[in-house]
């Protein structure tokens, strides 16, 4: 008898801890940043879009608070087009909207084919979508290079494969 209620109570102690640790860890997230879930969500991927347009809009006019990355050559500023976001990572914050930090590798289409496309750099960005649906850049990140983002983006692709099986 006194072997089942001790081993009752280890049970009860076990399930009461996990219990208190899930409430805990949920606590964290509410409103805070989390994972995206699905980086193939137009949303999202109309968001990368949307920072690089700004991103050329920015170097249009030289304003010492806009912008300024290493890949931002004069070639940069030629066909808008040519250049195309790859999202390497990033997180989400629900609030009166969404926030979004992204990690952007900025590749230059050559031949205006996607499959040999260039790497010029990548950058942290934050951008609010707001509940009328418009985007705005809140923060312009850090500059990365193309490898430091590679190995991000690979990271991203090894998550989202290990939670598919």
């Amino acid at each position: 008898m006194w072997k089942l209620s001790r081993s009752f109570s280890l049970l009860l102690l076990v399930l009461i801890a996990s219990l208190f640790q899930s409430s805990t860890a949920a606590r964290k997230l509410a409103g805070g940043y989390g994972p995206i879930s699905n980086y193939d969500d137009p949303m999202i991927v109309n968001a990368a879009k949307f920072a690089i347009l700004e991103l050329f809009a920015e170097t249009q006019d030289y304003d010492e608070n806009k912008p300024s990355y290493a890949f931002m050559s004069p070639s940069f500023s030629g066909d808008q087009q040519a250049f195309v976001p790859q999202i390497a990572g990033g997180s989400q914050q629900v609030v009166a909207g969404l926030n979004l930090k992204l990690t952007l590798m900025v590749l230059q289409v050559v031949d205006g084919d996607l499959e040999y496309s260039a790497c010029l750099g990548a950058m942290e960005v934050q951008i609010y979508l707001k509940l009328d649906e418009s985007m705005e850049v809140t923060e312009w990140g850090d500059e990365l290079t193309c490898d430091q983002a590679q190995v991000l983006l690979e990271d991203r692709l090894m998550d989202e494969k290990n939670e598919g099986n």
